[in-house]
């Protein structure tokens, strides 16, 4: 929330791109200190974050595809930097990070987020904005490839967002 007390919950698609961000949830410190319930985790818990669901083209093999993933933004003034995971293998759509802003795939990174770091969380081929395609398993081109250009697209869209946020004031 900037200082003119308007939310900024959307970026609109940046001109000559495919890259849009919306807000789909939040996670607050204490659903995050309830989630992990540990001391020592819960020393690195210290600010609520911001999911996002990014959309972004990716050049896979000669193809361009639409993807999806979630991008976690801290509520805090100091970011530390970006940290790109890479989810392990699930079963059900709604599993993508892109889908459930609370989903326990996304609210386990949120520890890092909460940290101060934007966190980036692709959903890979067949998930996400691609769910209809089925996921190519442990190929190492399409996973570096949606990995780096979510990394990408996450950076243009926090320089979009920052600019509205700037603009409010």
């Amino acid at each position: 929330m900037c200082a003119c007390q308007k939310e900024v919950t959307s970026v609109p698609t940046l001109p000559d791109t495919n890259k849009s961000l919306n807000k789909i949830g939040e996670i607050s410190v204490a659903e995050l200190r309830s989630y992990w319930d540990n001391d020592q985790a819960n020393r690195f818990i210290t600010s609520d974050v911001s999911v996002y669901r990014a959309e972004y083209t990716s050049n896979i093999n000669g193809e361009s595809i639409p993807l999806s993933g979630a991008v976690l933004i801290p509520e805090t003034e100091e970011i530390k930097g970006i940290i790109s995971i890479q989810h392990a293998t699930f079963f059900a759509d709604i599993e993508a990070p892109s889908e459930n802003g609370a989903f326990s795939v996304v609210s386990r990174k949120g520890i890092f987020s909460s940290n101060g770091y934007i966190v980036v969380l692709p959903d890979y081929l067949g998930y996400g904005v691609d769910k209809d395609r089925i996921h190519p398993y442990h190929q190492a081109s399409t996973l570096a490839s949606a990995s780096y250009e979510m990394i990408t697209a996450a950076k243009d869209l926090m320089s979009s967002l920052i600019l509205q946020v700037i603009k409010c004031f």
